[in-house]
């Protein structure tokens, strides 16, 4: 069926091409160099605010607006990275950029026949997933995985994250950024869709969905123009879709599949109280099984407390939430944006509970961005961004679940081996800083990134090495430039890192005086980006 698909995308630029007053121009699927352009333009008033916090690649202003058919040709992209030593990379979607060479394609068309759109975007991937050290999933443990799982993620803080994705290379053919909705009236859609969402104001990571992981196929309501009031604006989404676990996890086959119910709300005040930043929420609920009618209201209803109250976890039905709200202040005129991003994994028991624990199972991000005039029209972008999801401090005097894990569901907040929301993983932290200079068809950019990975069993009797044992991180610098080449709008990255006490390994080096060494690993990553259309790619003040 879907080979029928693709050769349907292939033989329709053909039948335009026969009825040319029915073809609009080509655009352009946001990938990472585009939504940093797009964050840019939002920033100094190109672009409205409406539609940022809730935002998905085949959303395109306009297209459900002809009068009449429309064909759009989805300009292809390439995306590309080769890292030397270790994996890096994240918000790829399909793409895991294993160690050694990686590629995603991406091409398609989009199509509106009156209240009726499709958006046809598969993606082709490819990673040579060249050999790494890894510590294989230990096969006497009573938990039988994959040895490619992690071994630091058993039950009940488990998740499906594996080390490595087998050890051959591997090729993907999928839907990719594909969807089909239907507009019932200008503040009501429905549809199906395999498209990644990204939920929040993070620039590099978002707590509850994001484009980390493969696009997984769900049903949709959503608002193609805000509900406006005399007191603001309101936007709002639903979703209901099917999880799948990777094939690295375990042999368990009962359990493939998980359901994932989330629902979110967004409001941005006007007239008097446009001084007040925009405010959202979301929640997300899994159970386990394929999507059905049952689970319609799942982000409305009851979870209990799976990790303080074990015994919930059978009184509800082995299912596990995510509670966010979220807040994004921007001021165009002086190009200046703040934005913070809470999450909960847990209600409290009682008002005591939270007084008491506020920041029991929480993470969140932080995170501001400028934009400045530069020489001769151009224009300077600074970014920021700080997100945090390690145990909280709680964890002295109860249990705290590790981040994105699950005592109900063993593969935790994952798709296909990925995680849903922040490419950091469970219990981990990062701080990121970017600039990036805008001139008309140029840009230059420079970026640096801490990450510290899966912090949370660190001091536990899972990662082996007793007191030898150090925090895993890893620090990666990068510079990179873009302009039209060869007819193609063209992003070129060259990141040069080092990771630290790789999956916290340590050697003792001065047992008298206690000094350990990290077992480090440096490495480089070069990325590139191609695409035929300079639309979007760059910013033009």
């Amino acid at each position: 069926m879907l080979q029928r698909v693709l050769c349907l995308a292939v033989l329709c630029p053909a039948l335009a091409v026969a009825q040319p007053s029915r073809v609009s121009t080509p655009i352009s699927i946001p990938g990472d160099a585009i939504d940093r352009v797009d964050r840019l333009r939002v920033l100094t008033g190109q672009l409205p605010l409406d539609g940022a916090l809730l935002r998905a690649p085949t959303v395109h202003r306009g297209l459900q607006d002809s009068l009449s058919p429309a064909i759009r040709f989805l300009t292809p992209s390439l995306v590309t990275r080769w890292n030397s030593s270790l994996p890096w990379g994240g918000n790829d979607g399909a793409l895991r950029p294993g160690r050694g060479a990686n590629a995603l394609v991406t091409a398609g068309i989009a199509i509106s026949v009156g209240p009726v759109s499709m958006t046809l975007a598969p993606q082709v991937a490819h990673e040579a997933n060249r050999p790494v050290f890894v510590i294989p999933w230990d096969q006497t443990r009573p938990e039988r995985r994959s040895i490619w799982a992690h071994p630091y993620l058993p039950r009940p803080e488990s998740a499906d994250w594996p080390l490595r994705f087998g050890d051959h290379p591997r090729t993907s053919l999928a839907w990719g950024q594909s969807r089909l909705a239907i507009d019932l009236s200008r503040h009501a859609r429905i549809g199906i869709s395999n498209e990644n969402r990204w939920w929040g104001p993070g620039a590099f990571n978002a707590l509850l969905l994001s484009s980390n992981a493969p696009g997984f196929s769900h049903g949709f309501v959503e608002m193609p123009q805000p509900w406006r009031t005399r007191a603001g604006s309101l936007e709002a989404q639903y979703l209901l879709g099917t999880l799948r676990e990777s094939a690295f996890f375990d042999a368990d086959q009962s359990n493939d599949a998980r359901t994932l119910s989330a629902v979110a709300m967004v409001w941005r005040p006007a007239g008097r109280l446009a001084v007040l930043p925009t405010l959202g929420i979301a929640r997300a609920a899994m159970a386990p099984g394929t999507a059905g009618f049952e689970d319609l209201l799942g982000a409305f209803q009851d979870i209990g407390r799976p990790v303080s109250a074990p015994d919930d976890i059978v009184r509800h039905g082995a299912r596990d939430q995510i509670t966010d709200l979220f807040l994004r202040w921007t001021v165009p005129e002086s190009g200046v944006e703040a934005y913070a991003e809470w999450a909960r994994y847990e209600f409290p028991a009682s008002l005591r509970d939270f007084i008491e624990f506020p920041g029991h199972s929480q993470g969140y991000t932080v995170g501001f961005q400028v934009a400045r005039p530069s020489w001769r029209g151009s224009m300077l972008h600074l970014q920021s961004e700080f997100t945090y999801t390690e145990p909280s401090p709680s964890l002295r005097v109860r249990p705290v679940g590790l981040s994105y894990t699950s005592p109900a569901l063993p593969q935790g907040w994952t798709h296909q081996g990925q995680m849903l929301g922040p490419f950091i993983g469970p219990g981990g932290s990062s701080q990121h800083l970017a600039a990036d200079w805008h001139g008309r068809e140029r840009r230059l950019g420079v970026s640096f990134a801490r990450v510290r990975w899966l912090n949370g069993p660190l001091f536990t009797d899972v990662v082996p090495g007793g007191k030898g044992k150090l925090p895993d991180i890893t620090l990666m610098g990068s510079i990179r430039a873009a302009l039209p080449l060869l007819g193609m709008a063209t992003e070129i990255e060259l990141s040069r890192g080092v990771r630290l006490a790789y999956l916290n390994q340590a050697l003792l080096r001065d047992p008298i005086r206690g000094y350990y060494e990290g077992i480090d690993y440096r490495t480089w990553s070069l990325g590139l980006t191609l695409t035929p259309s300079t639309q979007r790619f760059f910013f033009r003040p």
